[in-house]
């Protein structure tokens, strides 16, 4: 599809990291500009995925955004104001002669201070953002210069159109929104911003596609049902670049598809998200002396809220397994364990950002969930909580991240897909998901007081839910009942003790048969 004026800033991720590239190494050539930018390989790849990862959260359409960047930097070359290393993809807080703008600390976060700048123009004040965005309003830094812009434009009759009117389509940004000519009426599309950024787009949008994104056609609205059901306070506090022990370097592939979750091993009072935080941002342990680089994580999260310090799509050193190994090229979480927090409520969180993180990022899966103990040279014991008991708590969260998944529709429908659970066959019977874990933990066929093999498969439908369930299934000696809500128990499942019940029942079937036949003989 082809950009016009009346083409919503609103859609889907349109174009592909293929055509980013090649739209930024393919700049037309000019005796006046520099051959190309300055950015690295790596980092116009950065900007790619980065730019293709925020416009996919706020929902806006990427090829549109890459269009005006590439408009606004000149093809990242920079040759305007902007400068180079401000990461200032968008001319926030340009004004022309020499006002040099905004300057942002890495690539994804100018990309997010873009895509909040847009916000402001779309939606208005940070409080009318929709609610799972509203968490980015730090980033939104031009909110007075937004109010002024929109101030000065007037409807035909003289009325201000104020700043609550929202830019729907490219025609709406007019001259003195967002760009602004001096000799030029304002409110006219005369100075020619909005089609200059078409006309880019467009160029953008006929180059080879290559690989296609994998990327959630329905992403914004999934984001959505999270923060509905599933709210979570996020924070994104980007600790500067230049610490010693923030790498700076991008991601392996392979590194970009797992998820590593450790814990602080920290019990003490106060070791909350935000002290872990500070840590990061201080160097993280961090010793000139020994030359030791410190730590870094991309996620903290305890029982309050979860806080990003570093980009997800750049190395972090917390796996121990070597500077290119998948593990430090993973998206890490750092679970506090602080003995004042609430640990069920932390392990809450854990699942909700787990799911969080496997919607905004493709490359991410549930099926990619690692333990540090799994990249770890020396097998350290990490996360040792959650690996306790045979990984009981483990086993818990990652269950709860799949049932928080599949009730926002990432898998595609409204149950819990066998073929994205581990599933084994005994005595006949599919044992899968959540129910299969839960009898593992209740001892499988092995414990004499345990649920037994199974005699049935899952049943669905009116018999499971006469019970509250989803889904029951029949062991020897119990009944599995998954019932969504019932967290963190046992995977969502609860047990029936069917013998027990069969021998109440006909305990009581006897006394009333007994108490009969005495009201008979008293008649």
């Amino acid at each position: 599809m082809l950009y016009t004026l009346d083409t919503t800033i609103l859609g889907p991720v349109d174009v592909t990291t293929s055509q980013i590239i090649a739209m930024v190494l393919r700049a037309p050539a000019s005796p006046a500009w520099p051959a190309r930018t300055r950015y690295t390989d790596a980092e116009v790849l950065q900007y790619a995925e980065s730019g293709i990862y925020w416009t996919g959260v706020f929902g806006f359409r990427t090829a549109g955004m890459v269009g005006q960047s590439m408009h606004e930097t000149n093809y990242l070359r920079f040759t305007g104001d902007a400068r180079f290393g401000d990461h200032n993809f968008a001319g926030i807080g340009v004004t022309g002669g020499g006002v040099t703008g905004e300057k942002f600390e890495s690539i994804t976060e100018g990309w997010l201070a873009f895509c909040c700048h847009m916000a402001l123009y779309v939606w208005g004040a940070p409080s009318l953002w929709p609610k799972h965005l509203q968490q980015y309003a730090p980033y939104a830094i031009r909110l007075a210069s937004v109010r002024w812009a929109d101030a000065h434009i007037e409807l035909p009759d003289g009325t201000p159109l104020g700043f609550l009117a929202s830019v729907r389509v490219w025609r709406d940004f007019v001259n003195g929104r967002w760009a602004h000519t001096q000799s030029l009426p304002v409110g006219t599309l005369a100075n020619n911003y909005a089609p200059n950024c078409i006309a880019k787009t467009n160029i953008l949008l006929a180059l080879p596609r290559g690989e296609e994104p994998d990327v959630p056609d329905d992403r914004s609205t999934m984001m959505r049902r999270l923060e509905e059901r599933y709210p979570l306070k996020v924070r994104v506090s980007l600790a500067p670049v230049t610490n010693v022990n923030i790498p700076n370097q991008p991601a392996t592939a392979e590194g970009r598809r797992w998820i590593t979750v450790h814990e602080t091993g920290n019990p003490n009072i106060g070791a909350d998200a935000e002290m872990h935080r500070a840590y990061v941002h201080n160097g993280g342990g961090a010793n000139a002396d020994t030359g030791y680089e410190g730590v870094s994580f991309t996620w903290t999260v305890d029982d309050a809220e979860a806080i990003m310090m570093v980009d997800p799509t750049m190395k972090t050193w917390q796996a121990s397994d070597g500077a290119n190994g998948t593990g430090n090229s993973s998206e890490s979480i750092e679970t506090c364990v602080n003995a004042d927090g609430d640990w069920t409520r932390t392990k809450e969180n854990l699942a909700r950002l787990i799911a969080r993180r496997c919607v905004a990022d493709a490359n991410r899966s549930p099926d990619r969930v690692a333990q540090h103990n799994t990249w770890a040279r020396d097998k350290k014991n990490c996360p040792t909580r959650l690996r306790a008991n045979g990984g009981a708590e483990w086993i818990a969260v990652n269950a709860r991240a799949r049932f928080i998944l599949n009730d926002i529709g990432y898998f595609g429908g409204d149950d819990m897909p066998a073929q994205e659970m581990e599933t084994i066959t005994l005595n006949g019977f599919t044992l899968t998901g959540g129910i299969l874990q839960a009898w593992r933990f209740a001892g499988g066929a092995a414990a004499n007081d345990g649920p037994g093999l199974p005699t049935s498969n899952e049943i669905r439908g009116a018999e499971a839910e006469q019970h509250g369930a989803v889904a029951i299934q029949h062991f020897e000696r119990d009944r599995a009942e998954w019932s969504p809500g019932r967290w963190p128990d046992n995977w969502d499942v609860t047990w029936g003790r069917v013998n027990e019940e069969l021998r109440d029942a006909l305990t009581r079937i006897a006394e009333l048969e007994a108490e009969n036949a005495r009201l008979r003989e008293a008649a």
